[in-house]
């Protein structure tokens, strides 16, 4: 679950993402950690100001993204779900 804290009026993070995780993690866990919190970085980078001002396109982009990087780092399915805190 990546918790991202995001200032509503810029849509600047305001600090690094959190990634919480329970029941997968292997012996790389953190490494895949460090991983996923650099793919919600990216994700957020490259978004345009027209996705940014939708919450939903942003989780959407970030759940396809972690997915995509969990599954090939570890071969497993987790369930994504992230966190957007407006400050």
């Amino acid at each position: 679950m990546p918790i991202i804290a995001i200032d509503k009026h810029t849509g600047k993070l305001e600090s690094q993402p959190e990634i919480v995780s329970r029941g997968f993690m292997s012996d790389n866990g953190s490494d895949l950690v460090a991983g996923a919190r650099d793919i919600v970085l990216r994700t957020i980078n490259t978004s345009n100001a027209e996705e940014r001002a939708d919450w939903s396109v942003i989780k959407e982009k970030i759940r396809v993204d972690l997915k995509r990087y969990i599954s090939k780092q570890t071969s497993k399915r987790p369930l994504i779900l992230p966190v957007i805190l407006e400050v």
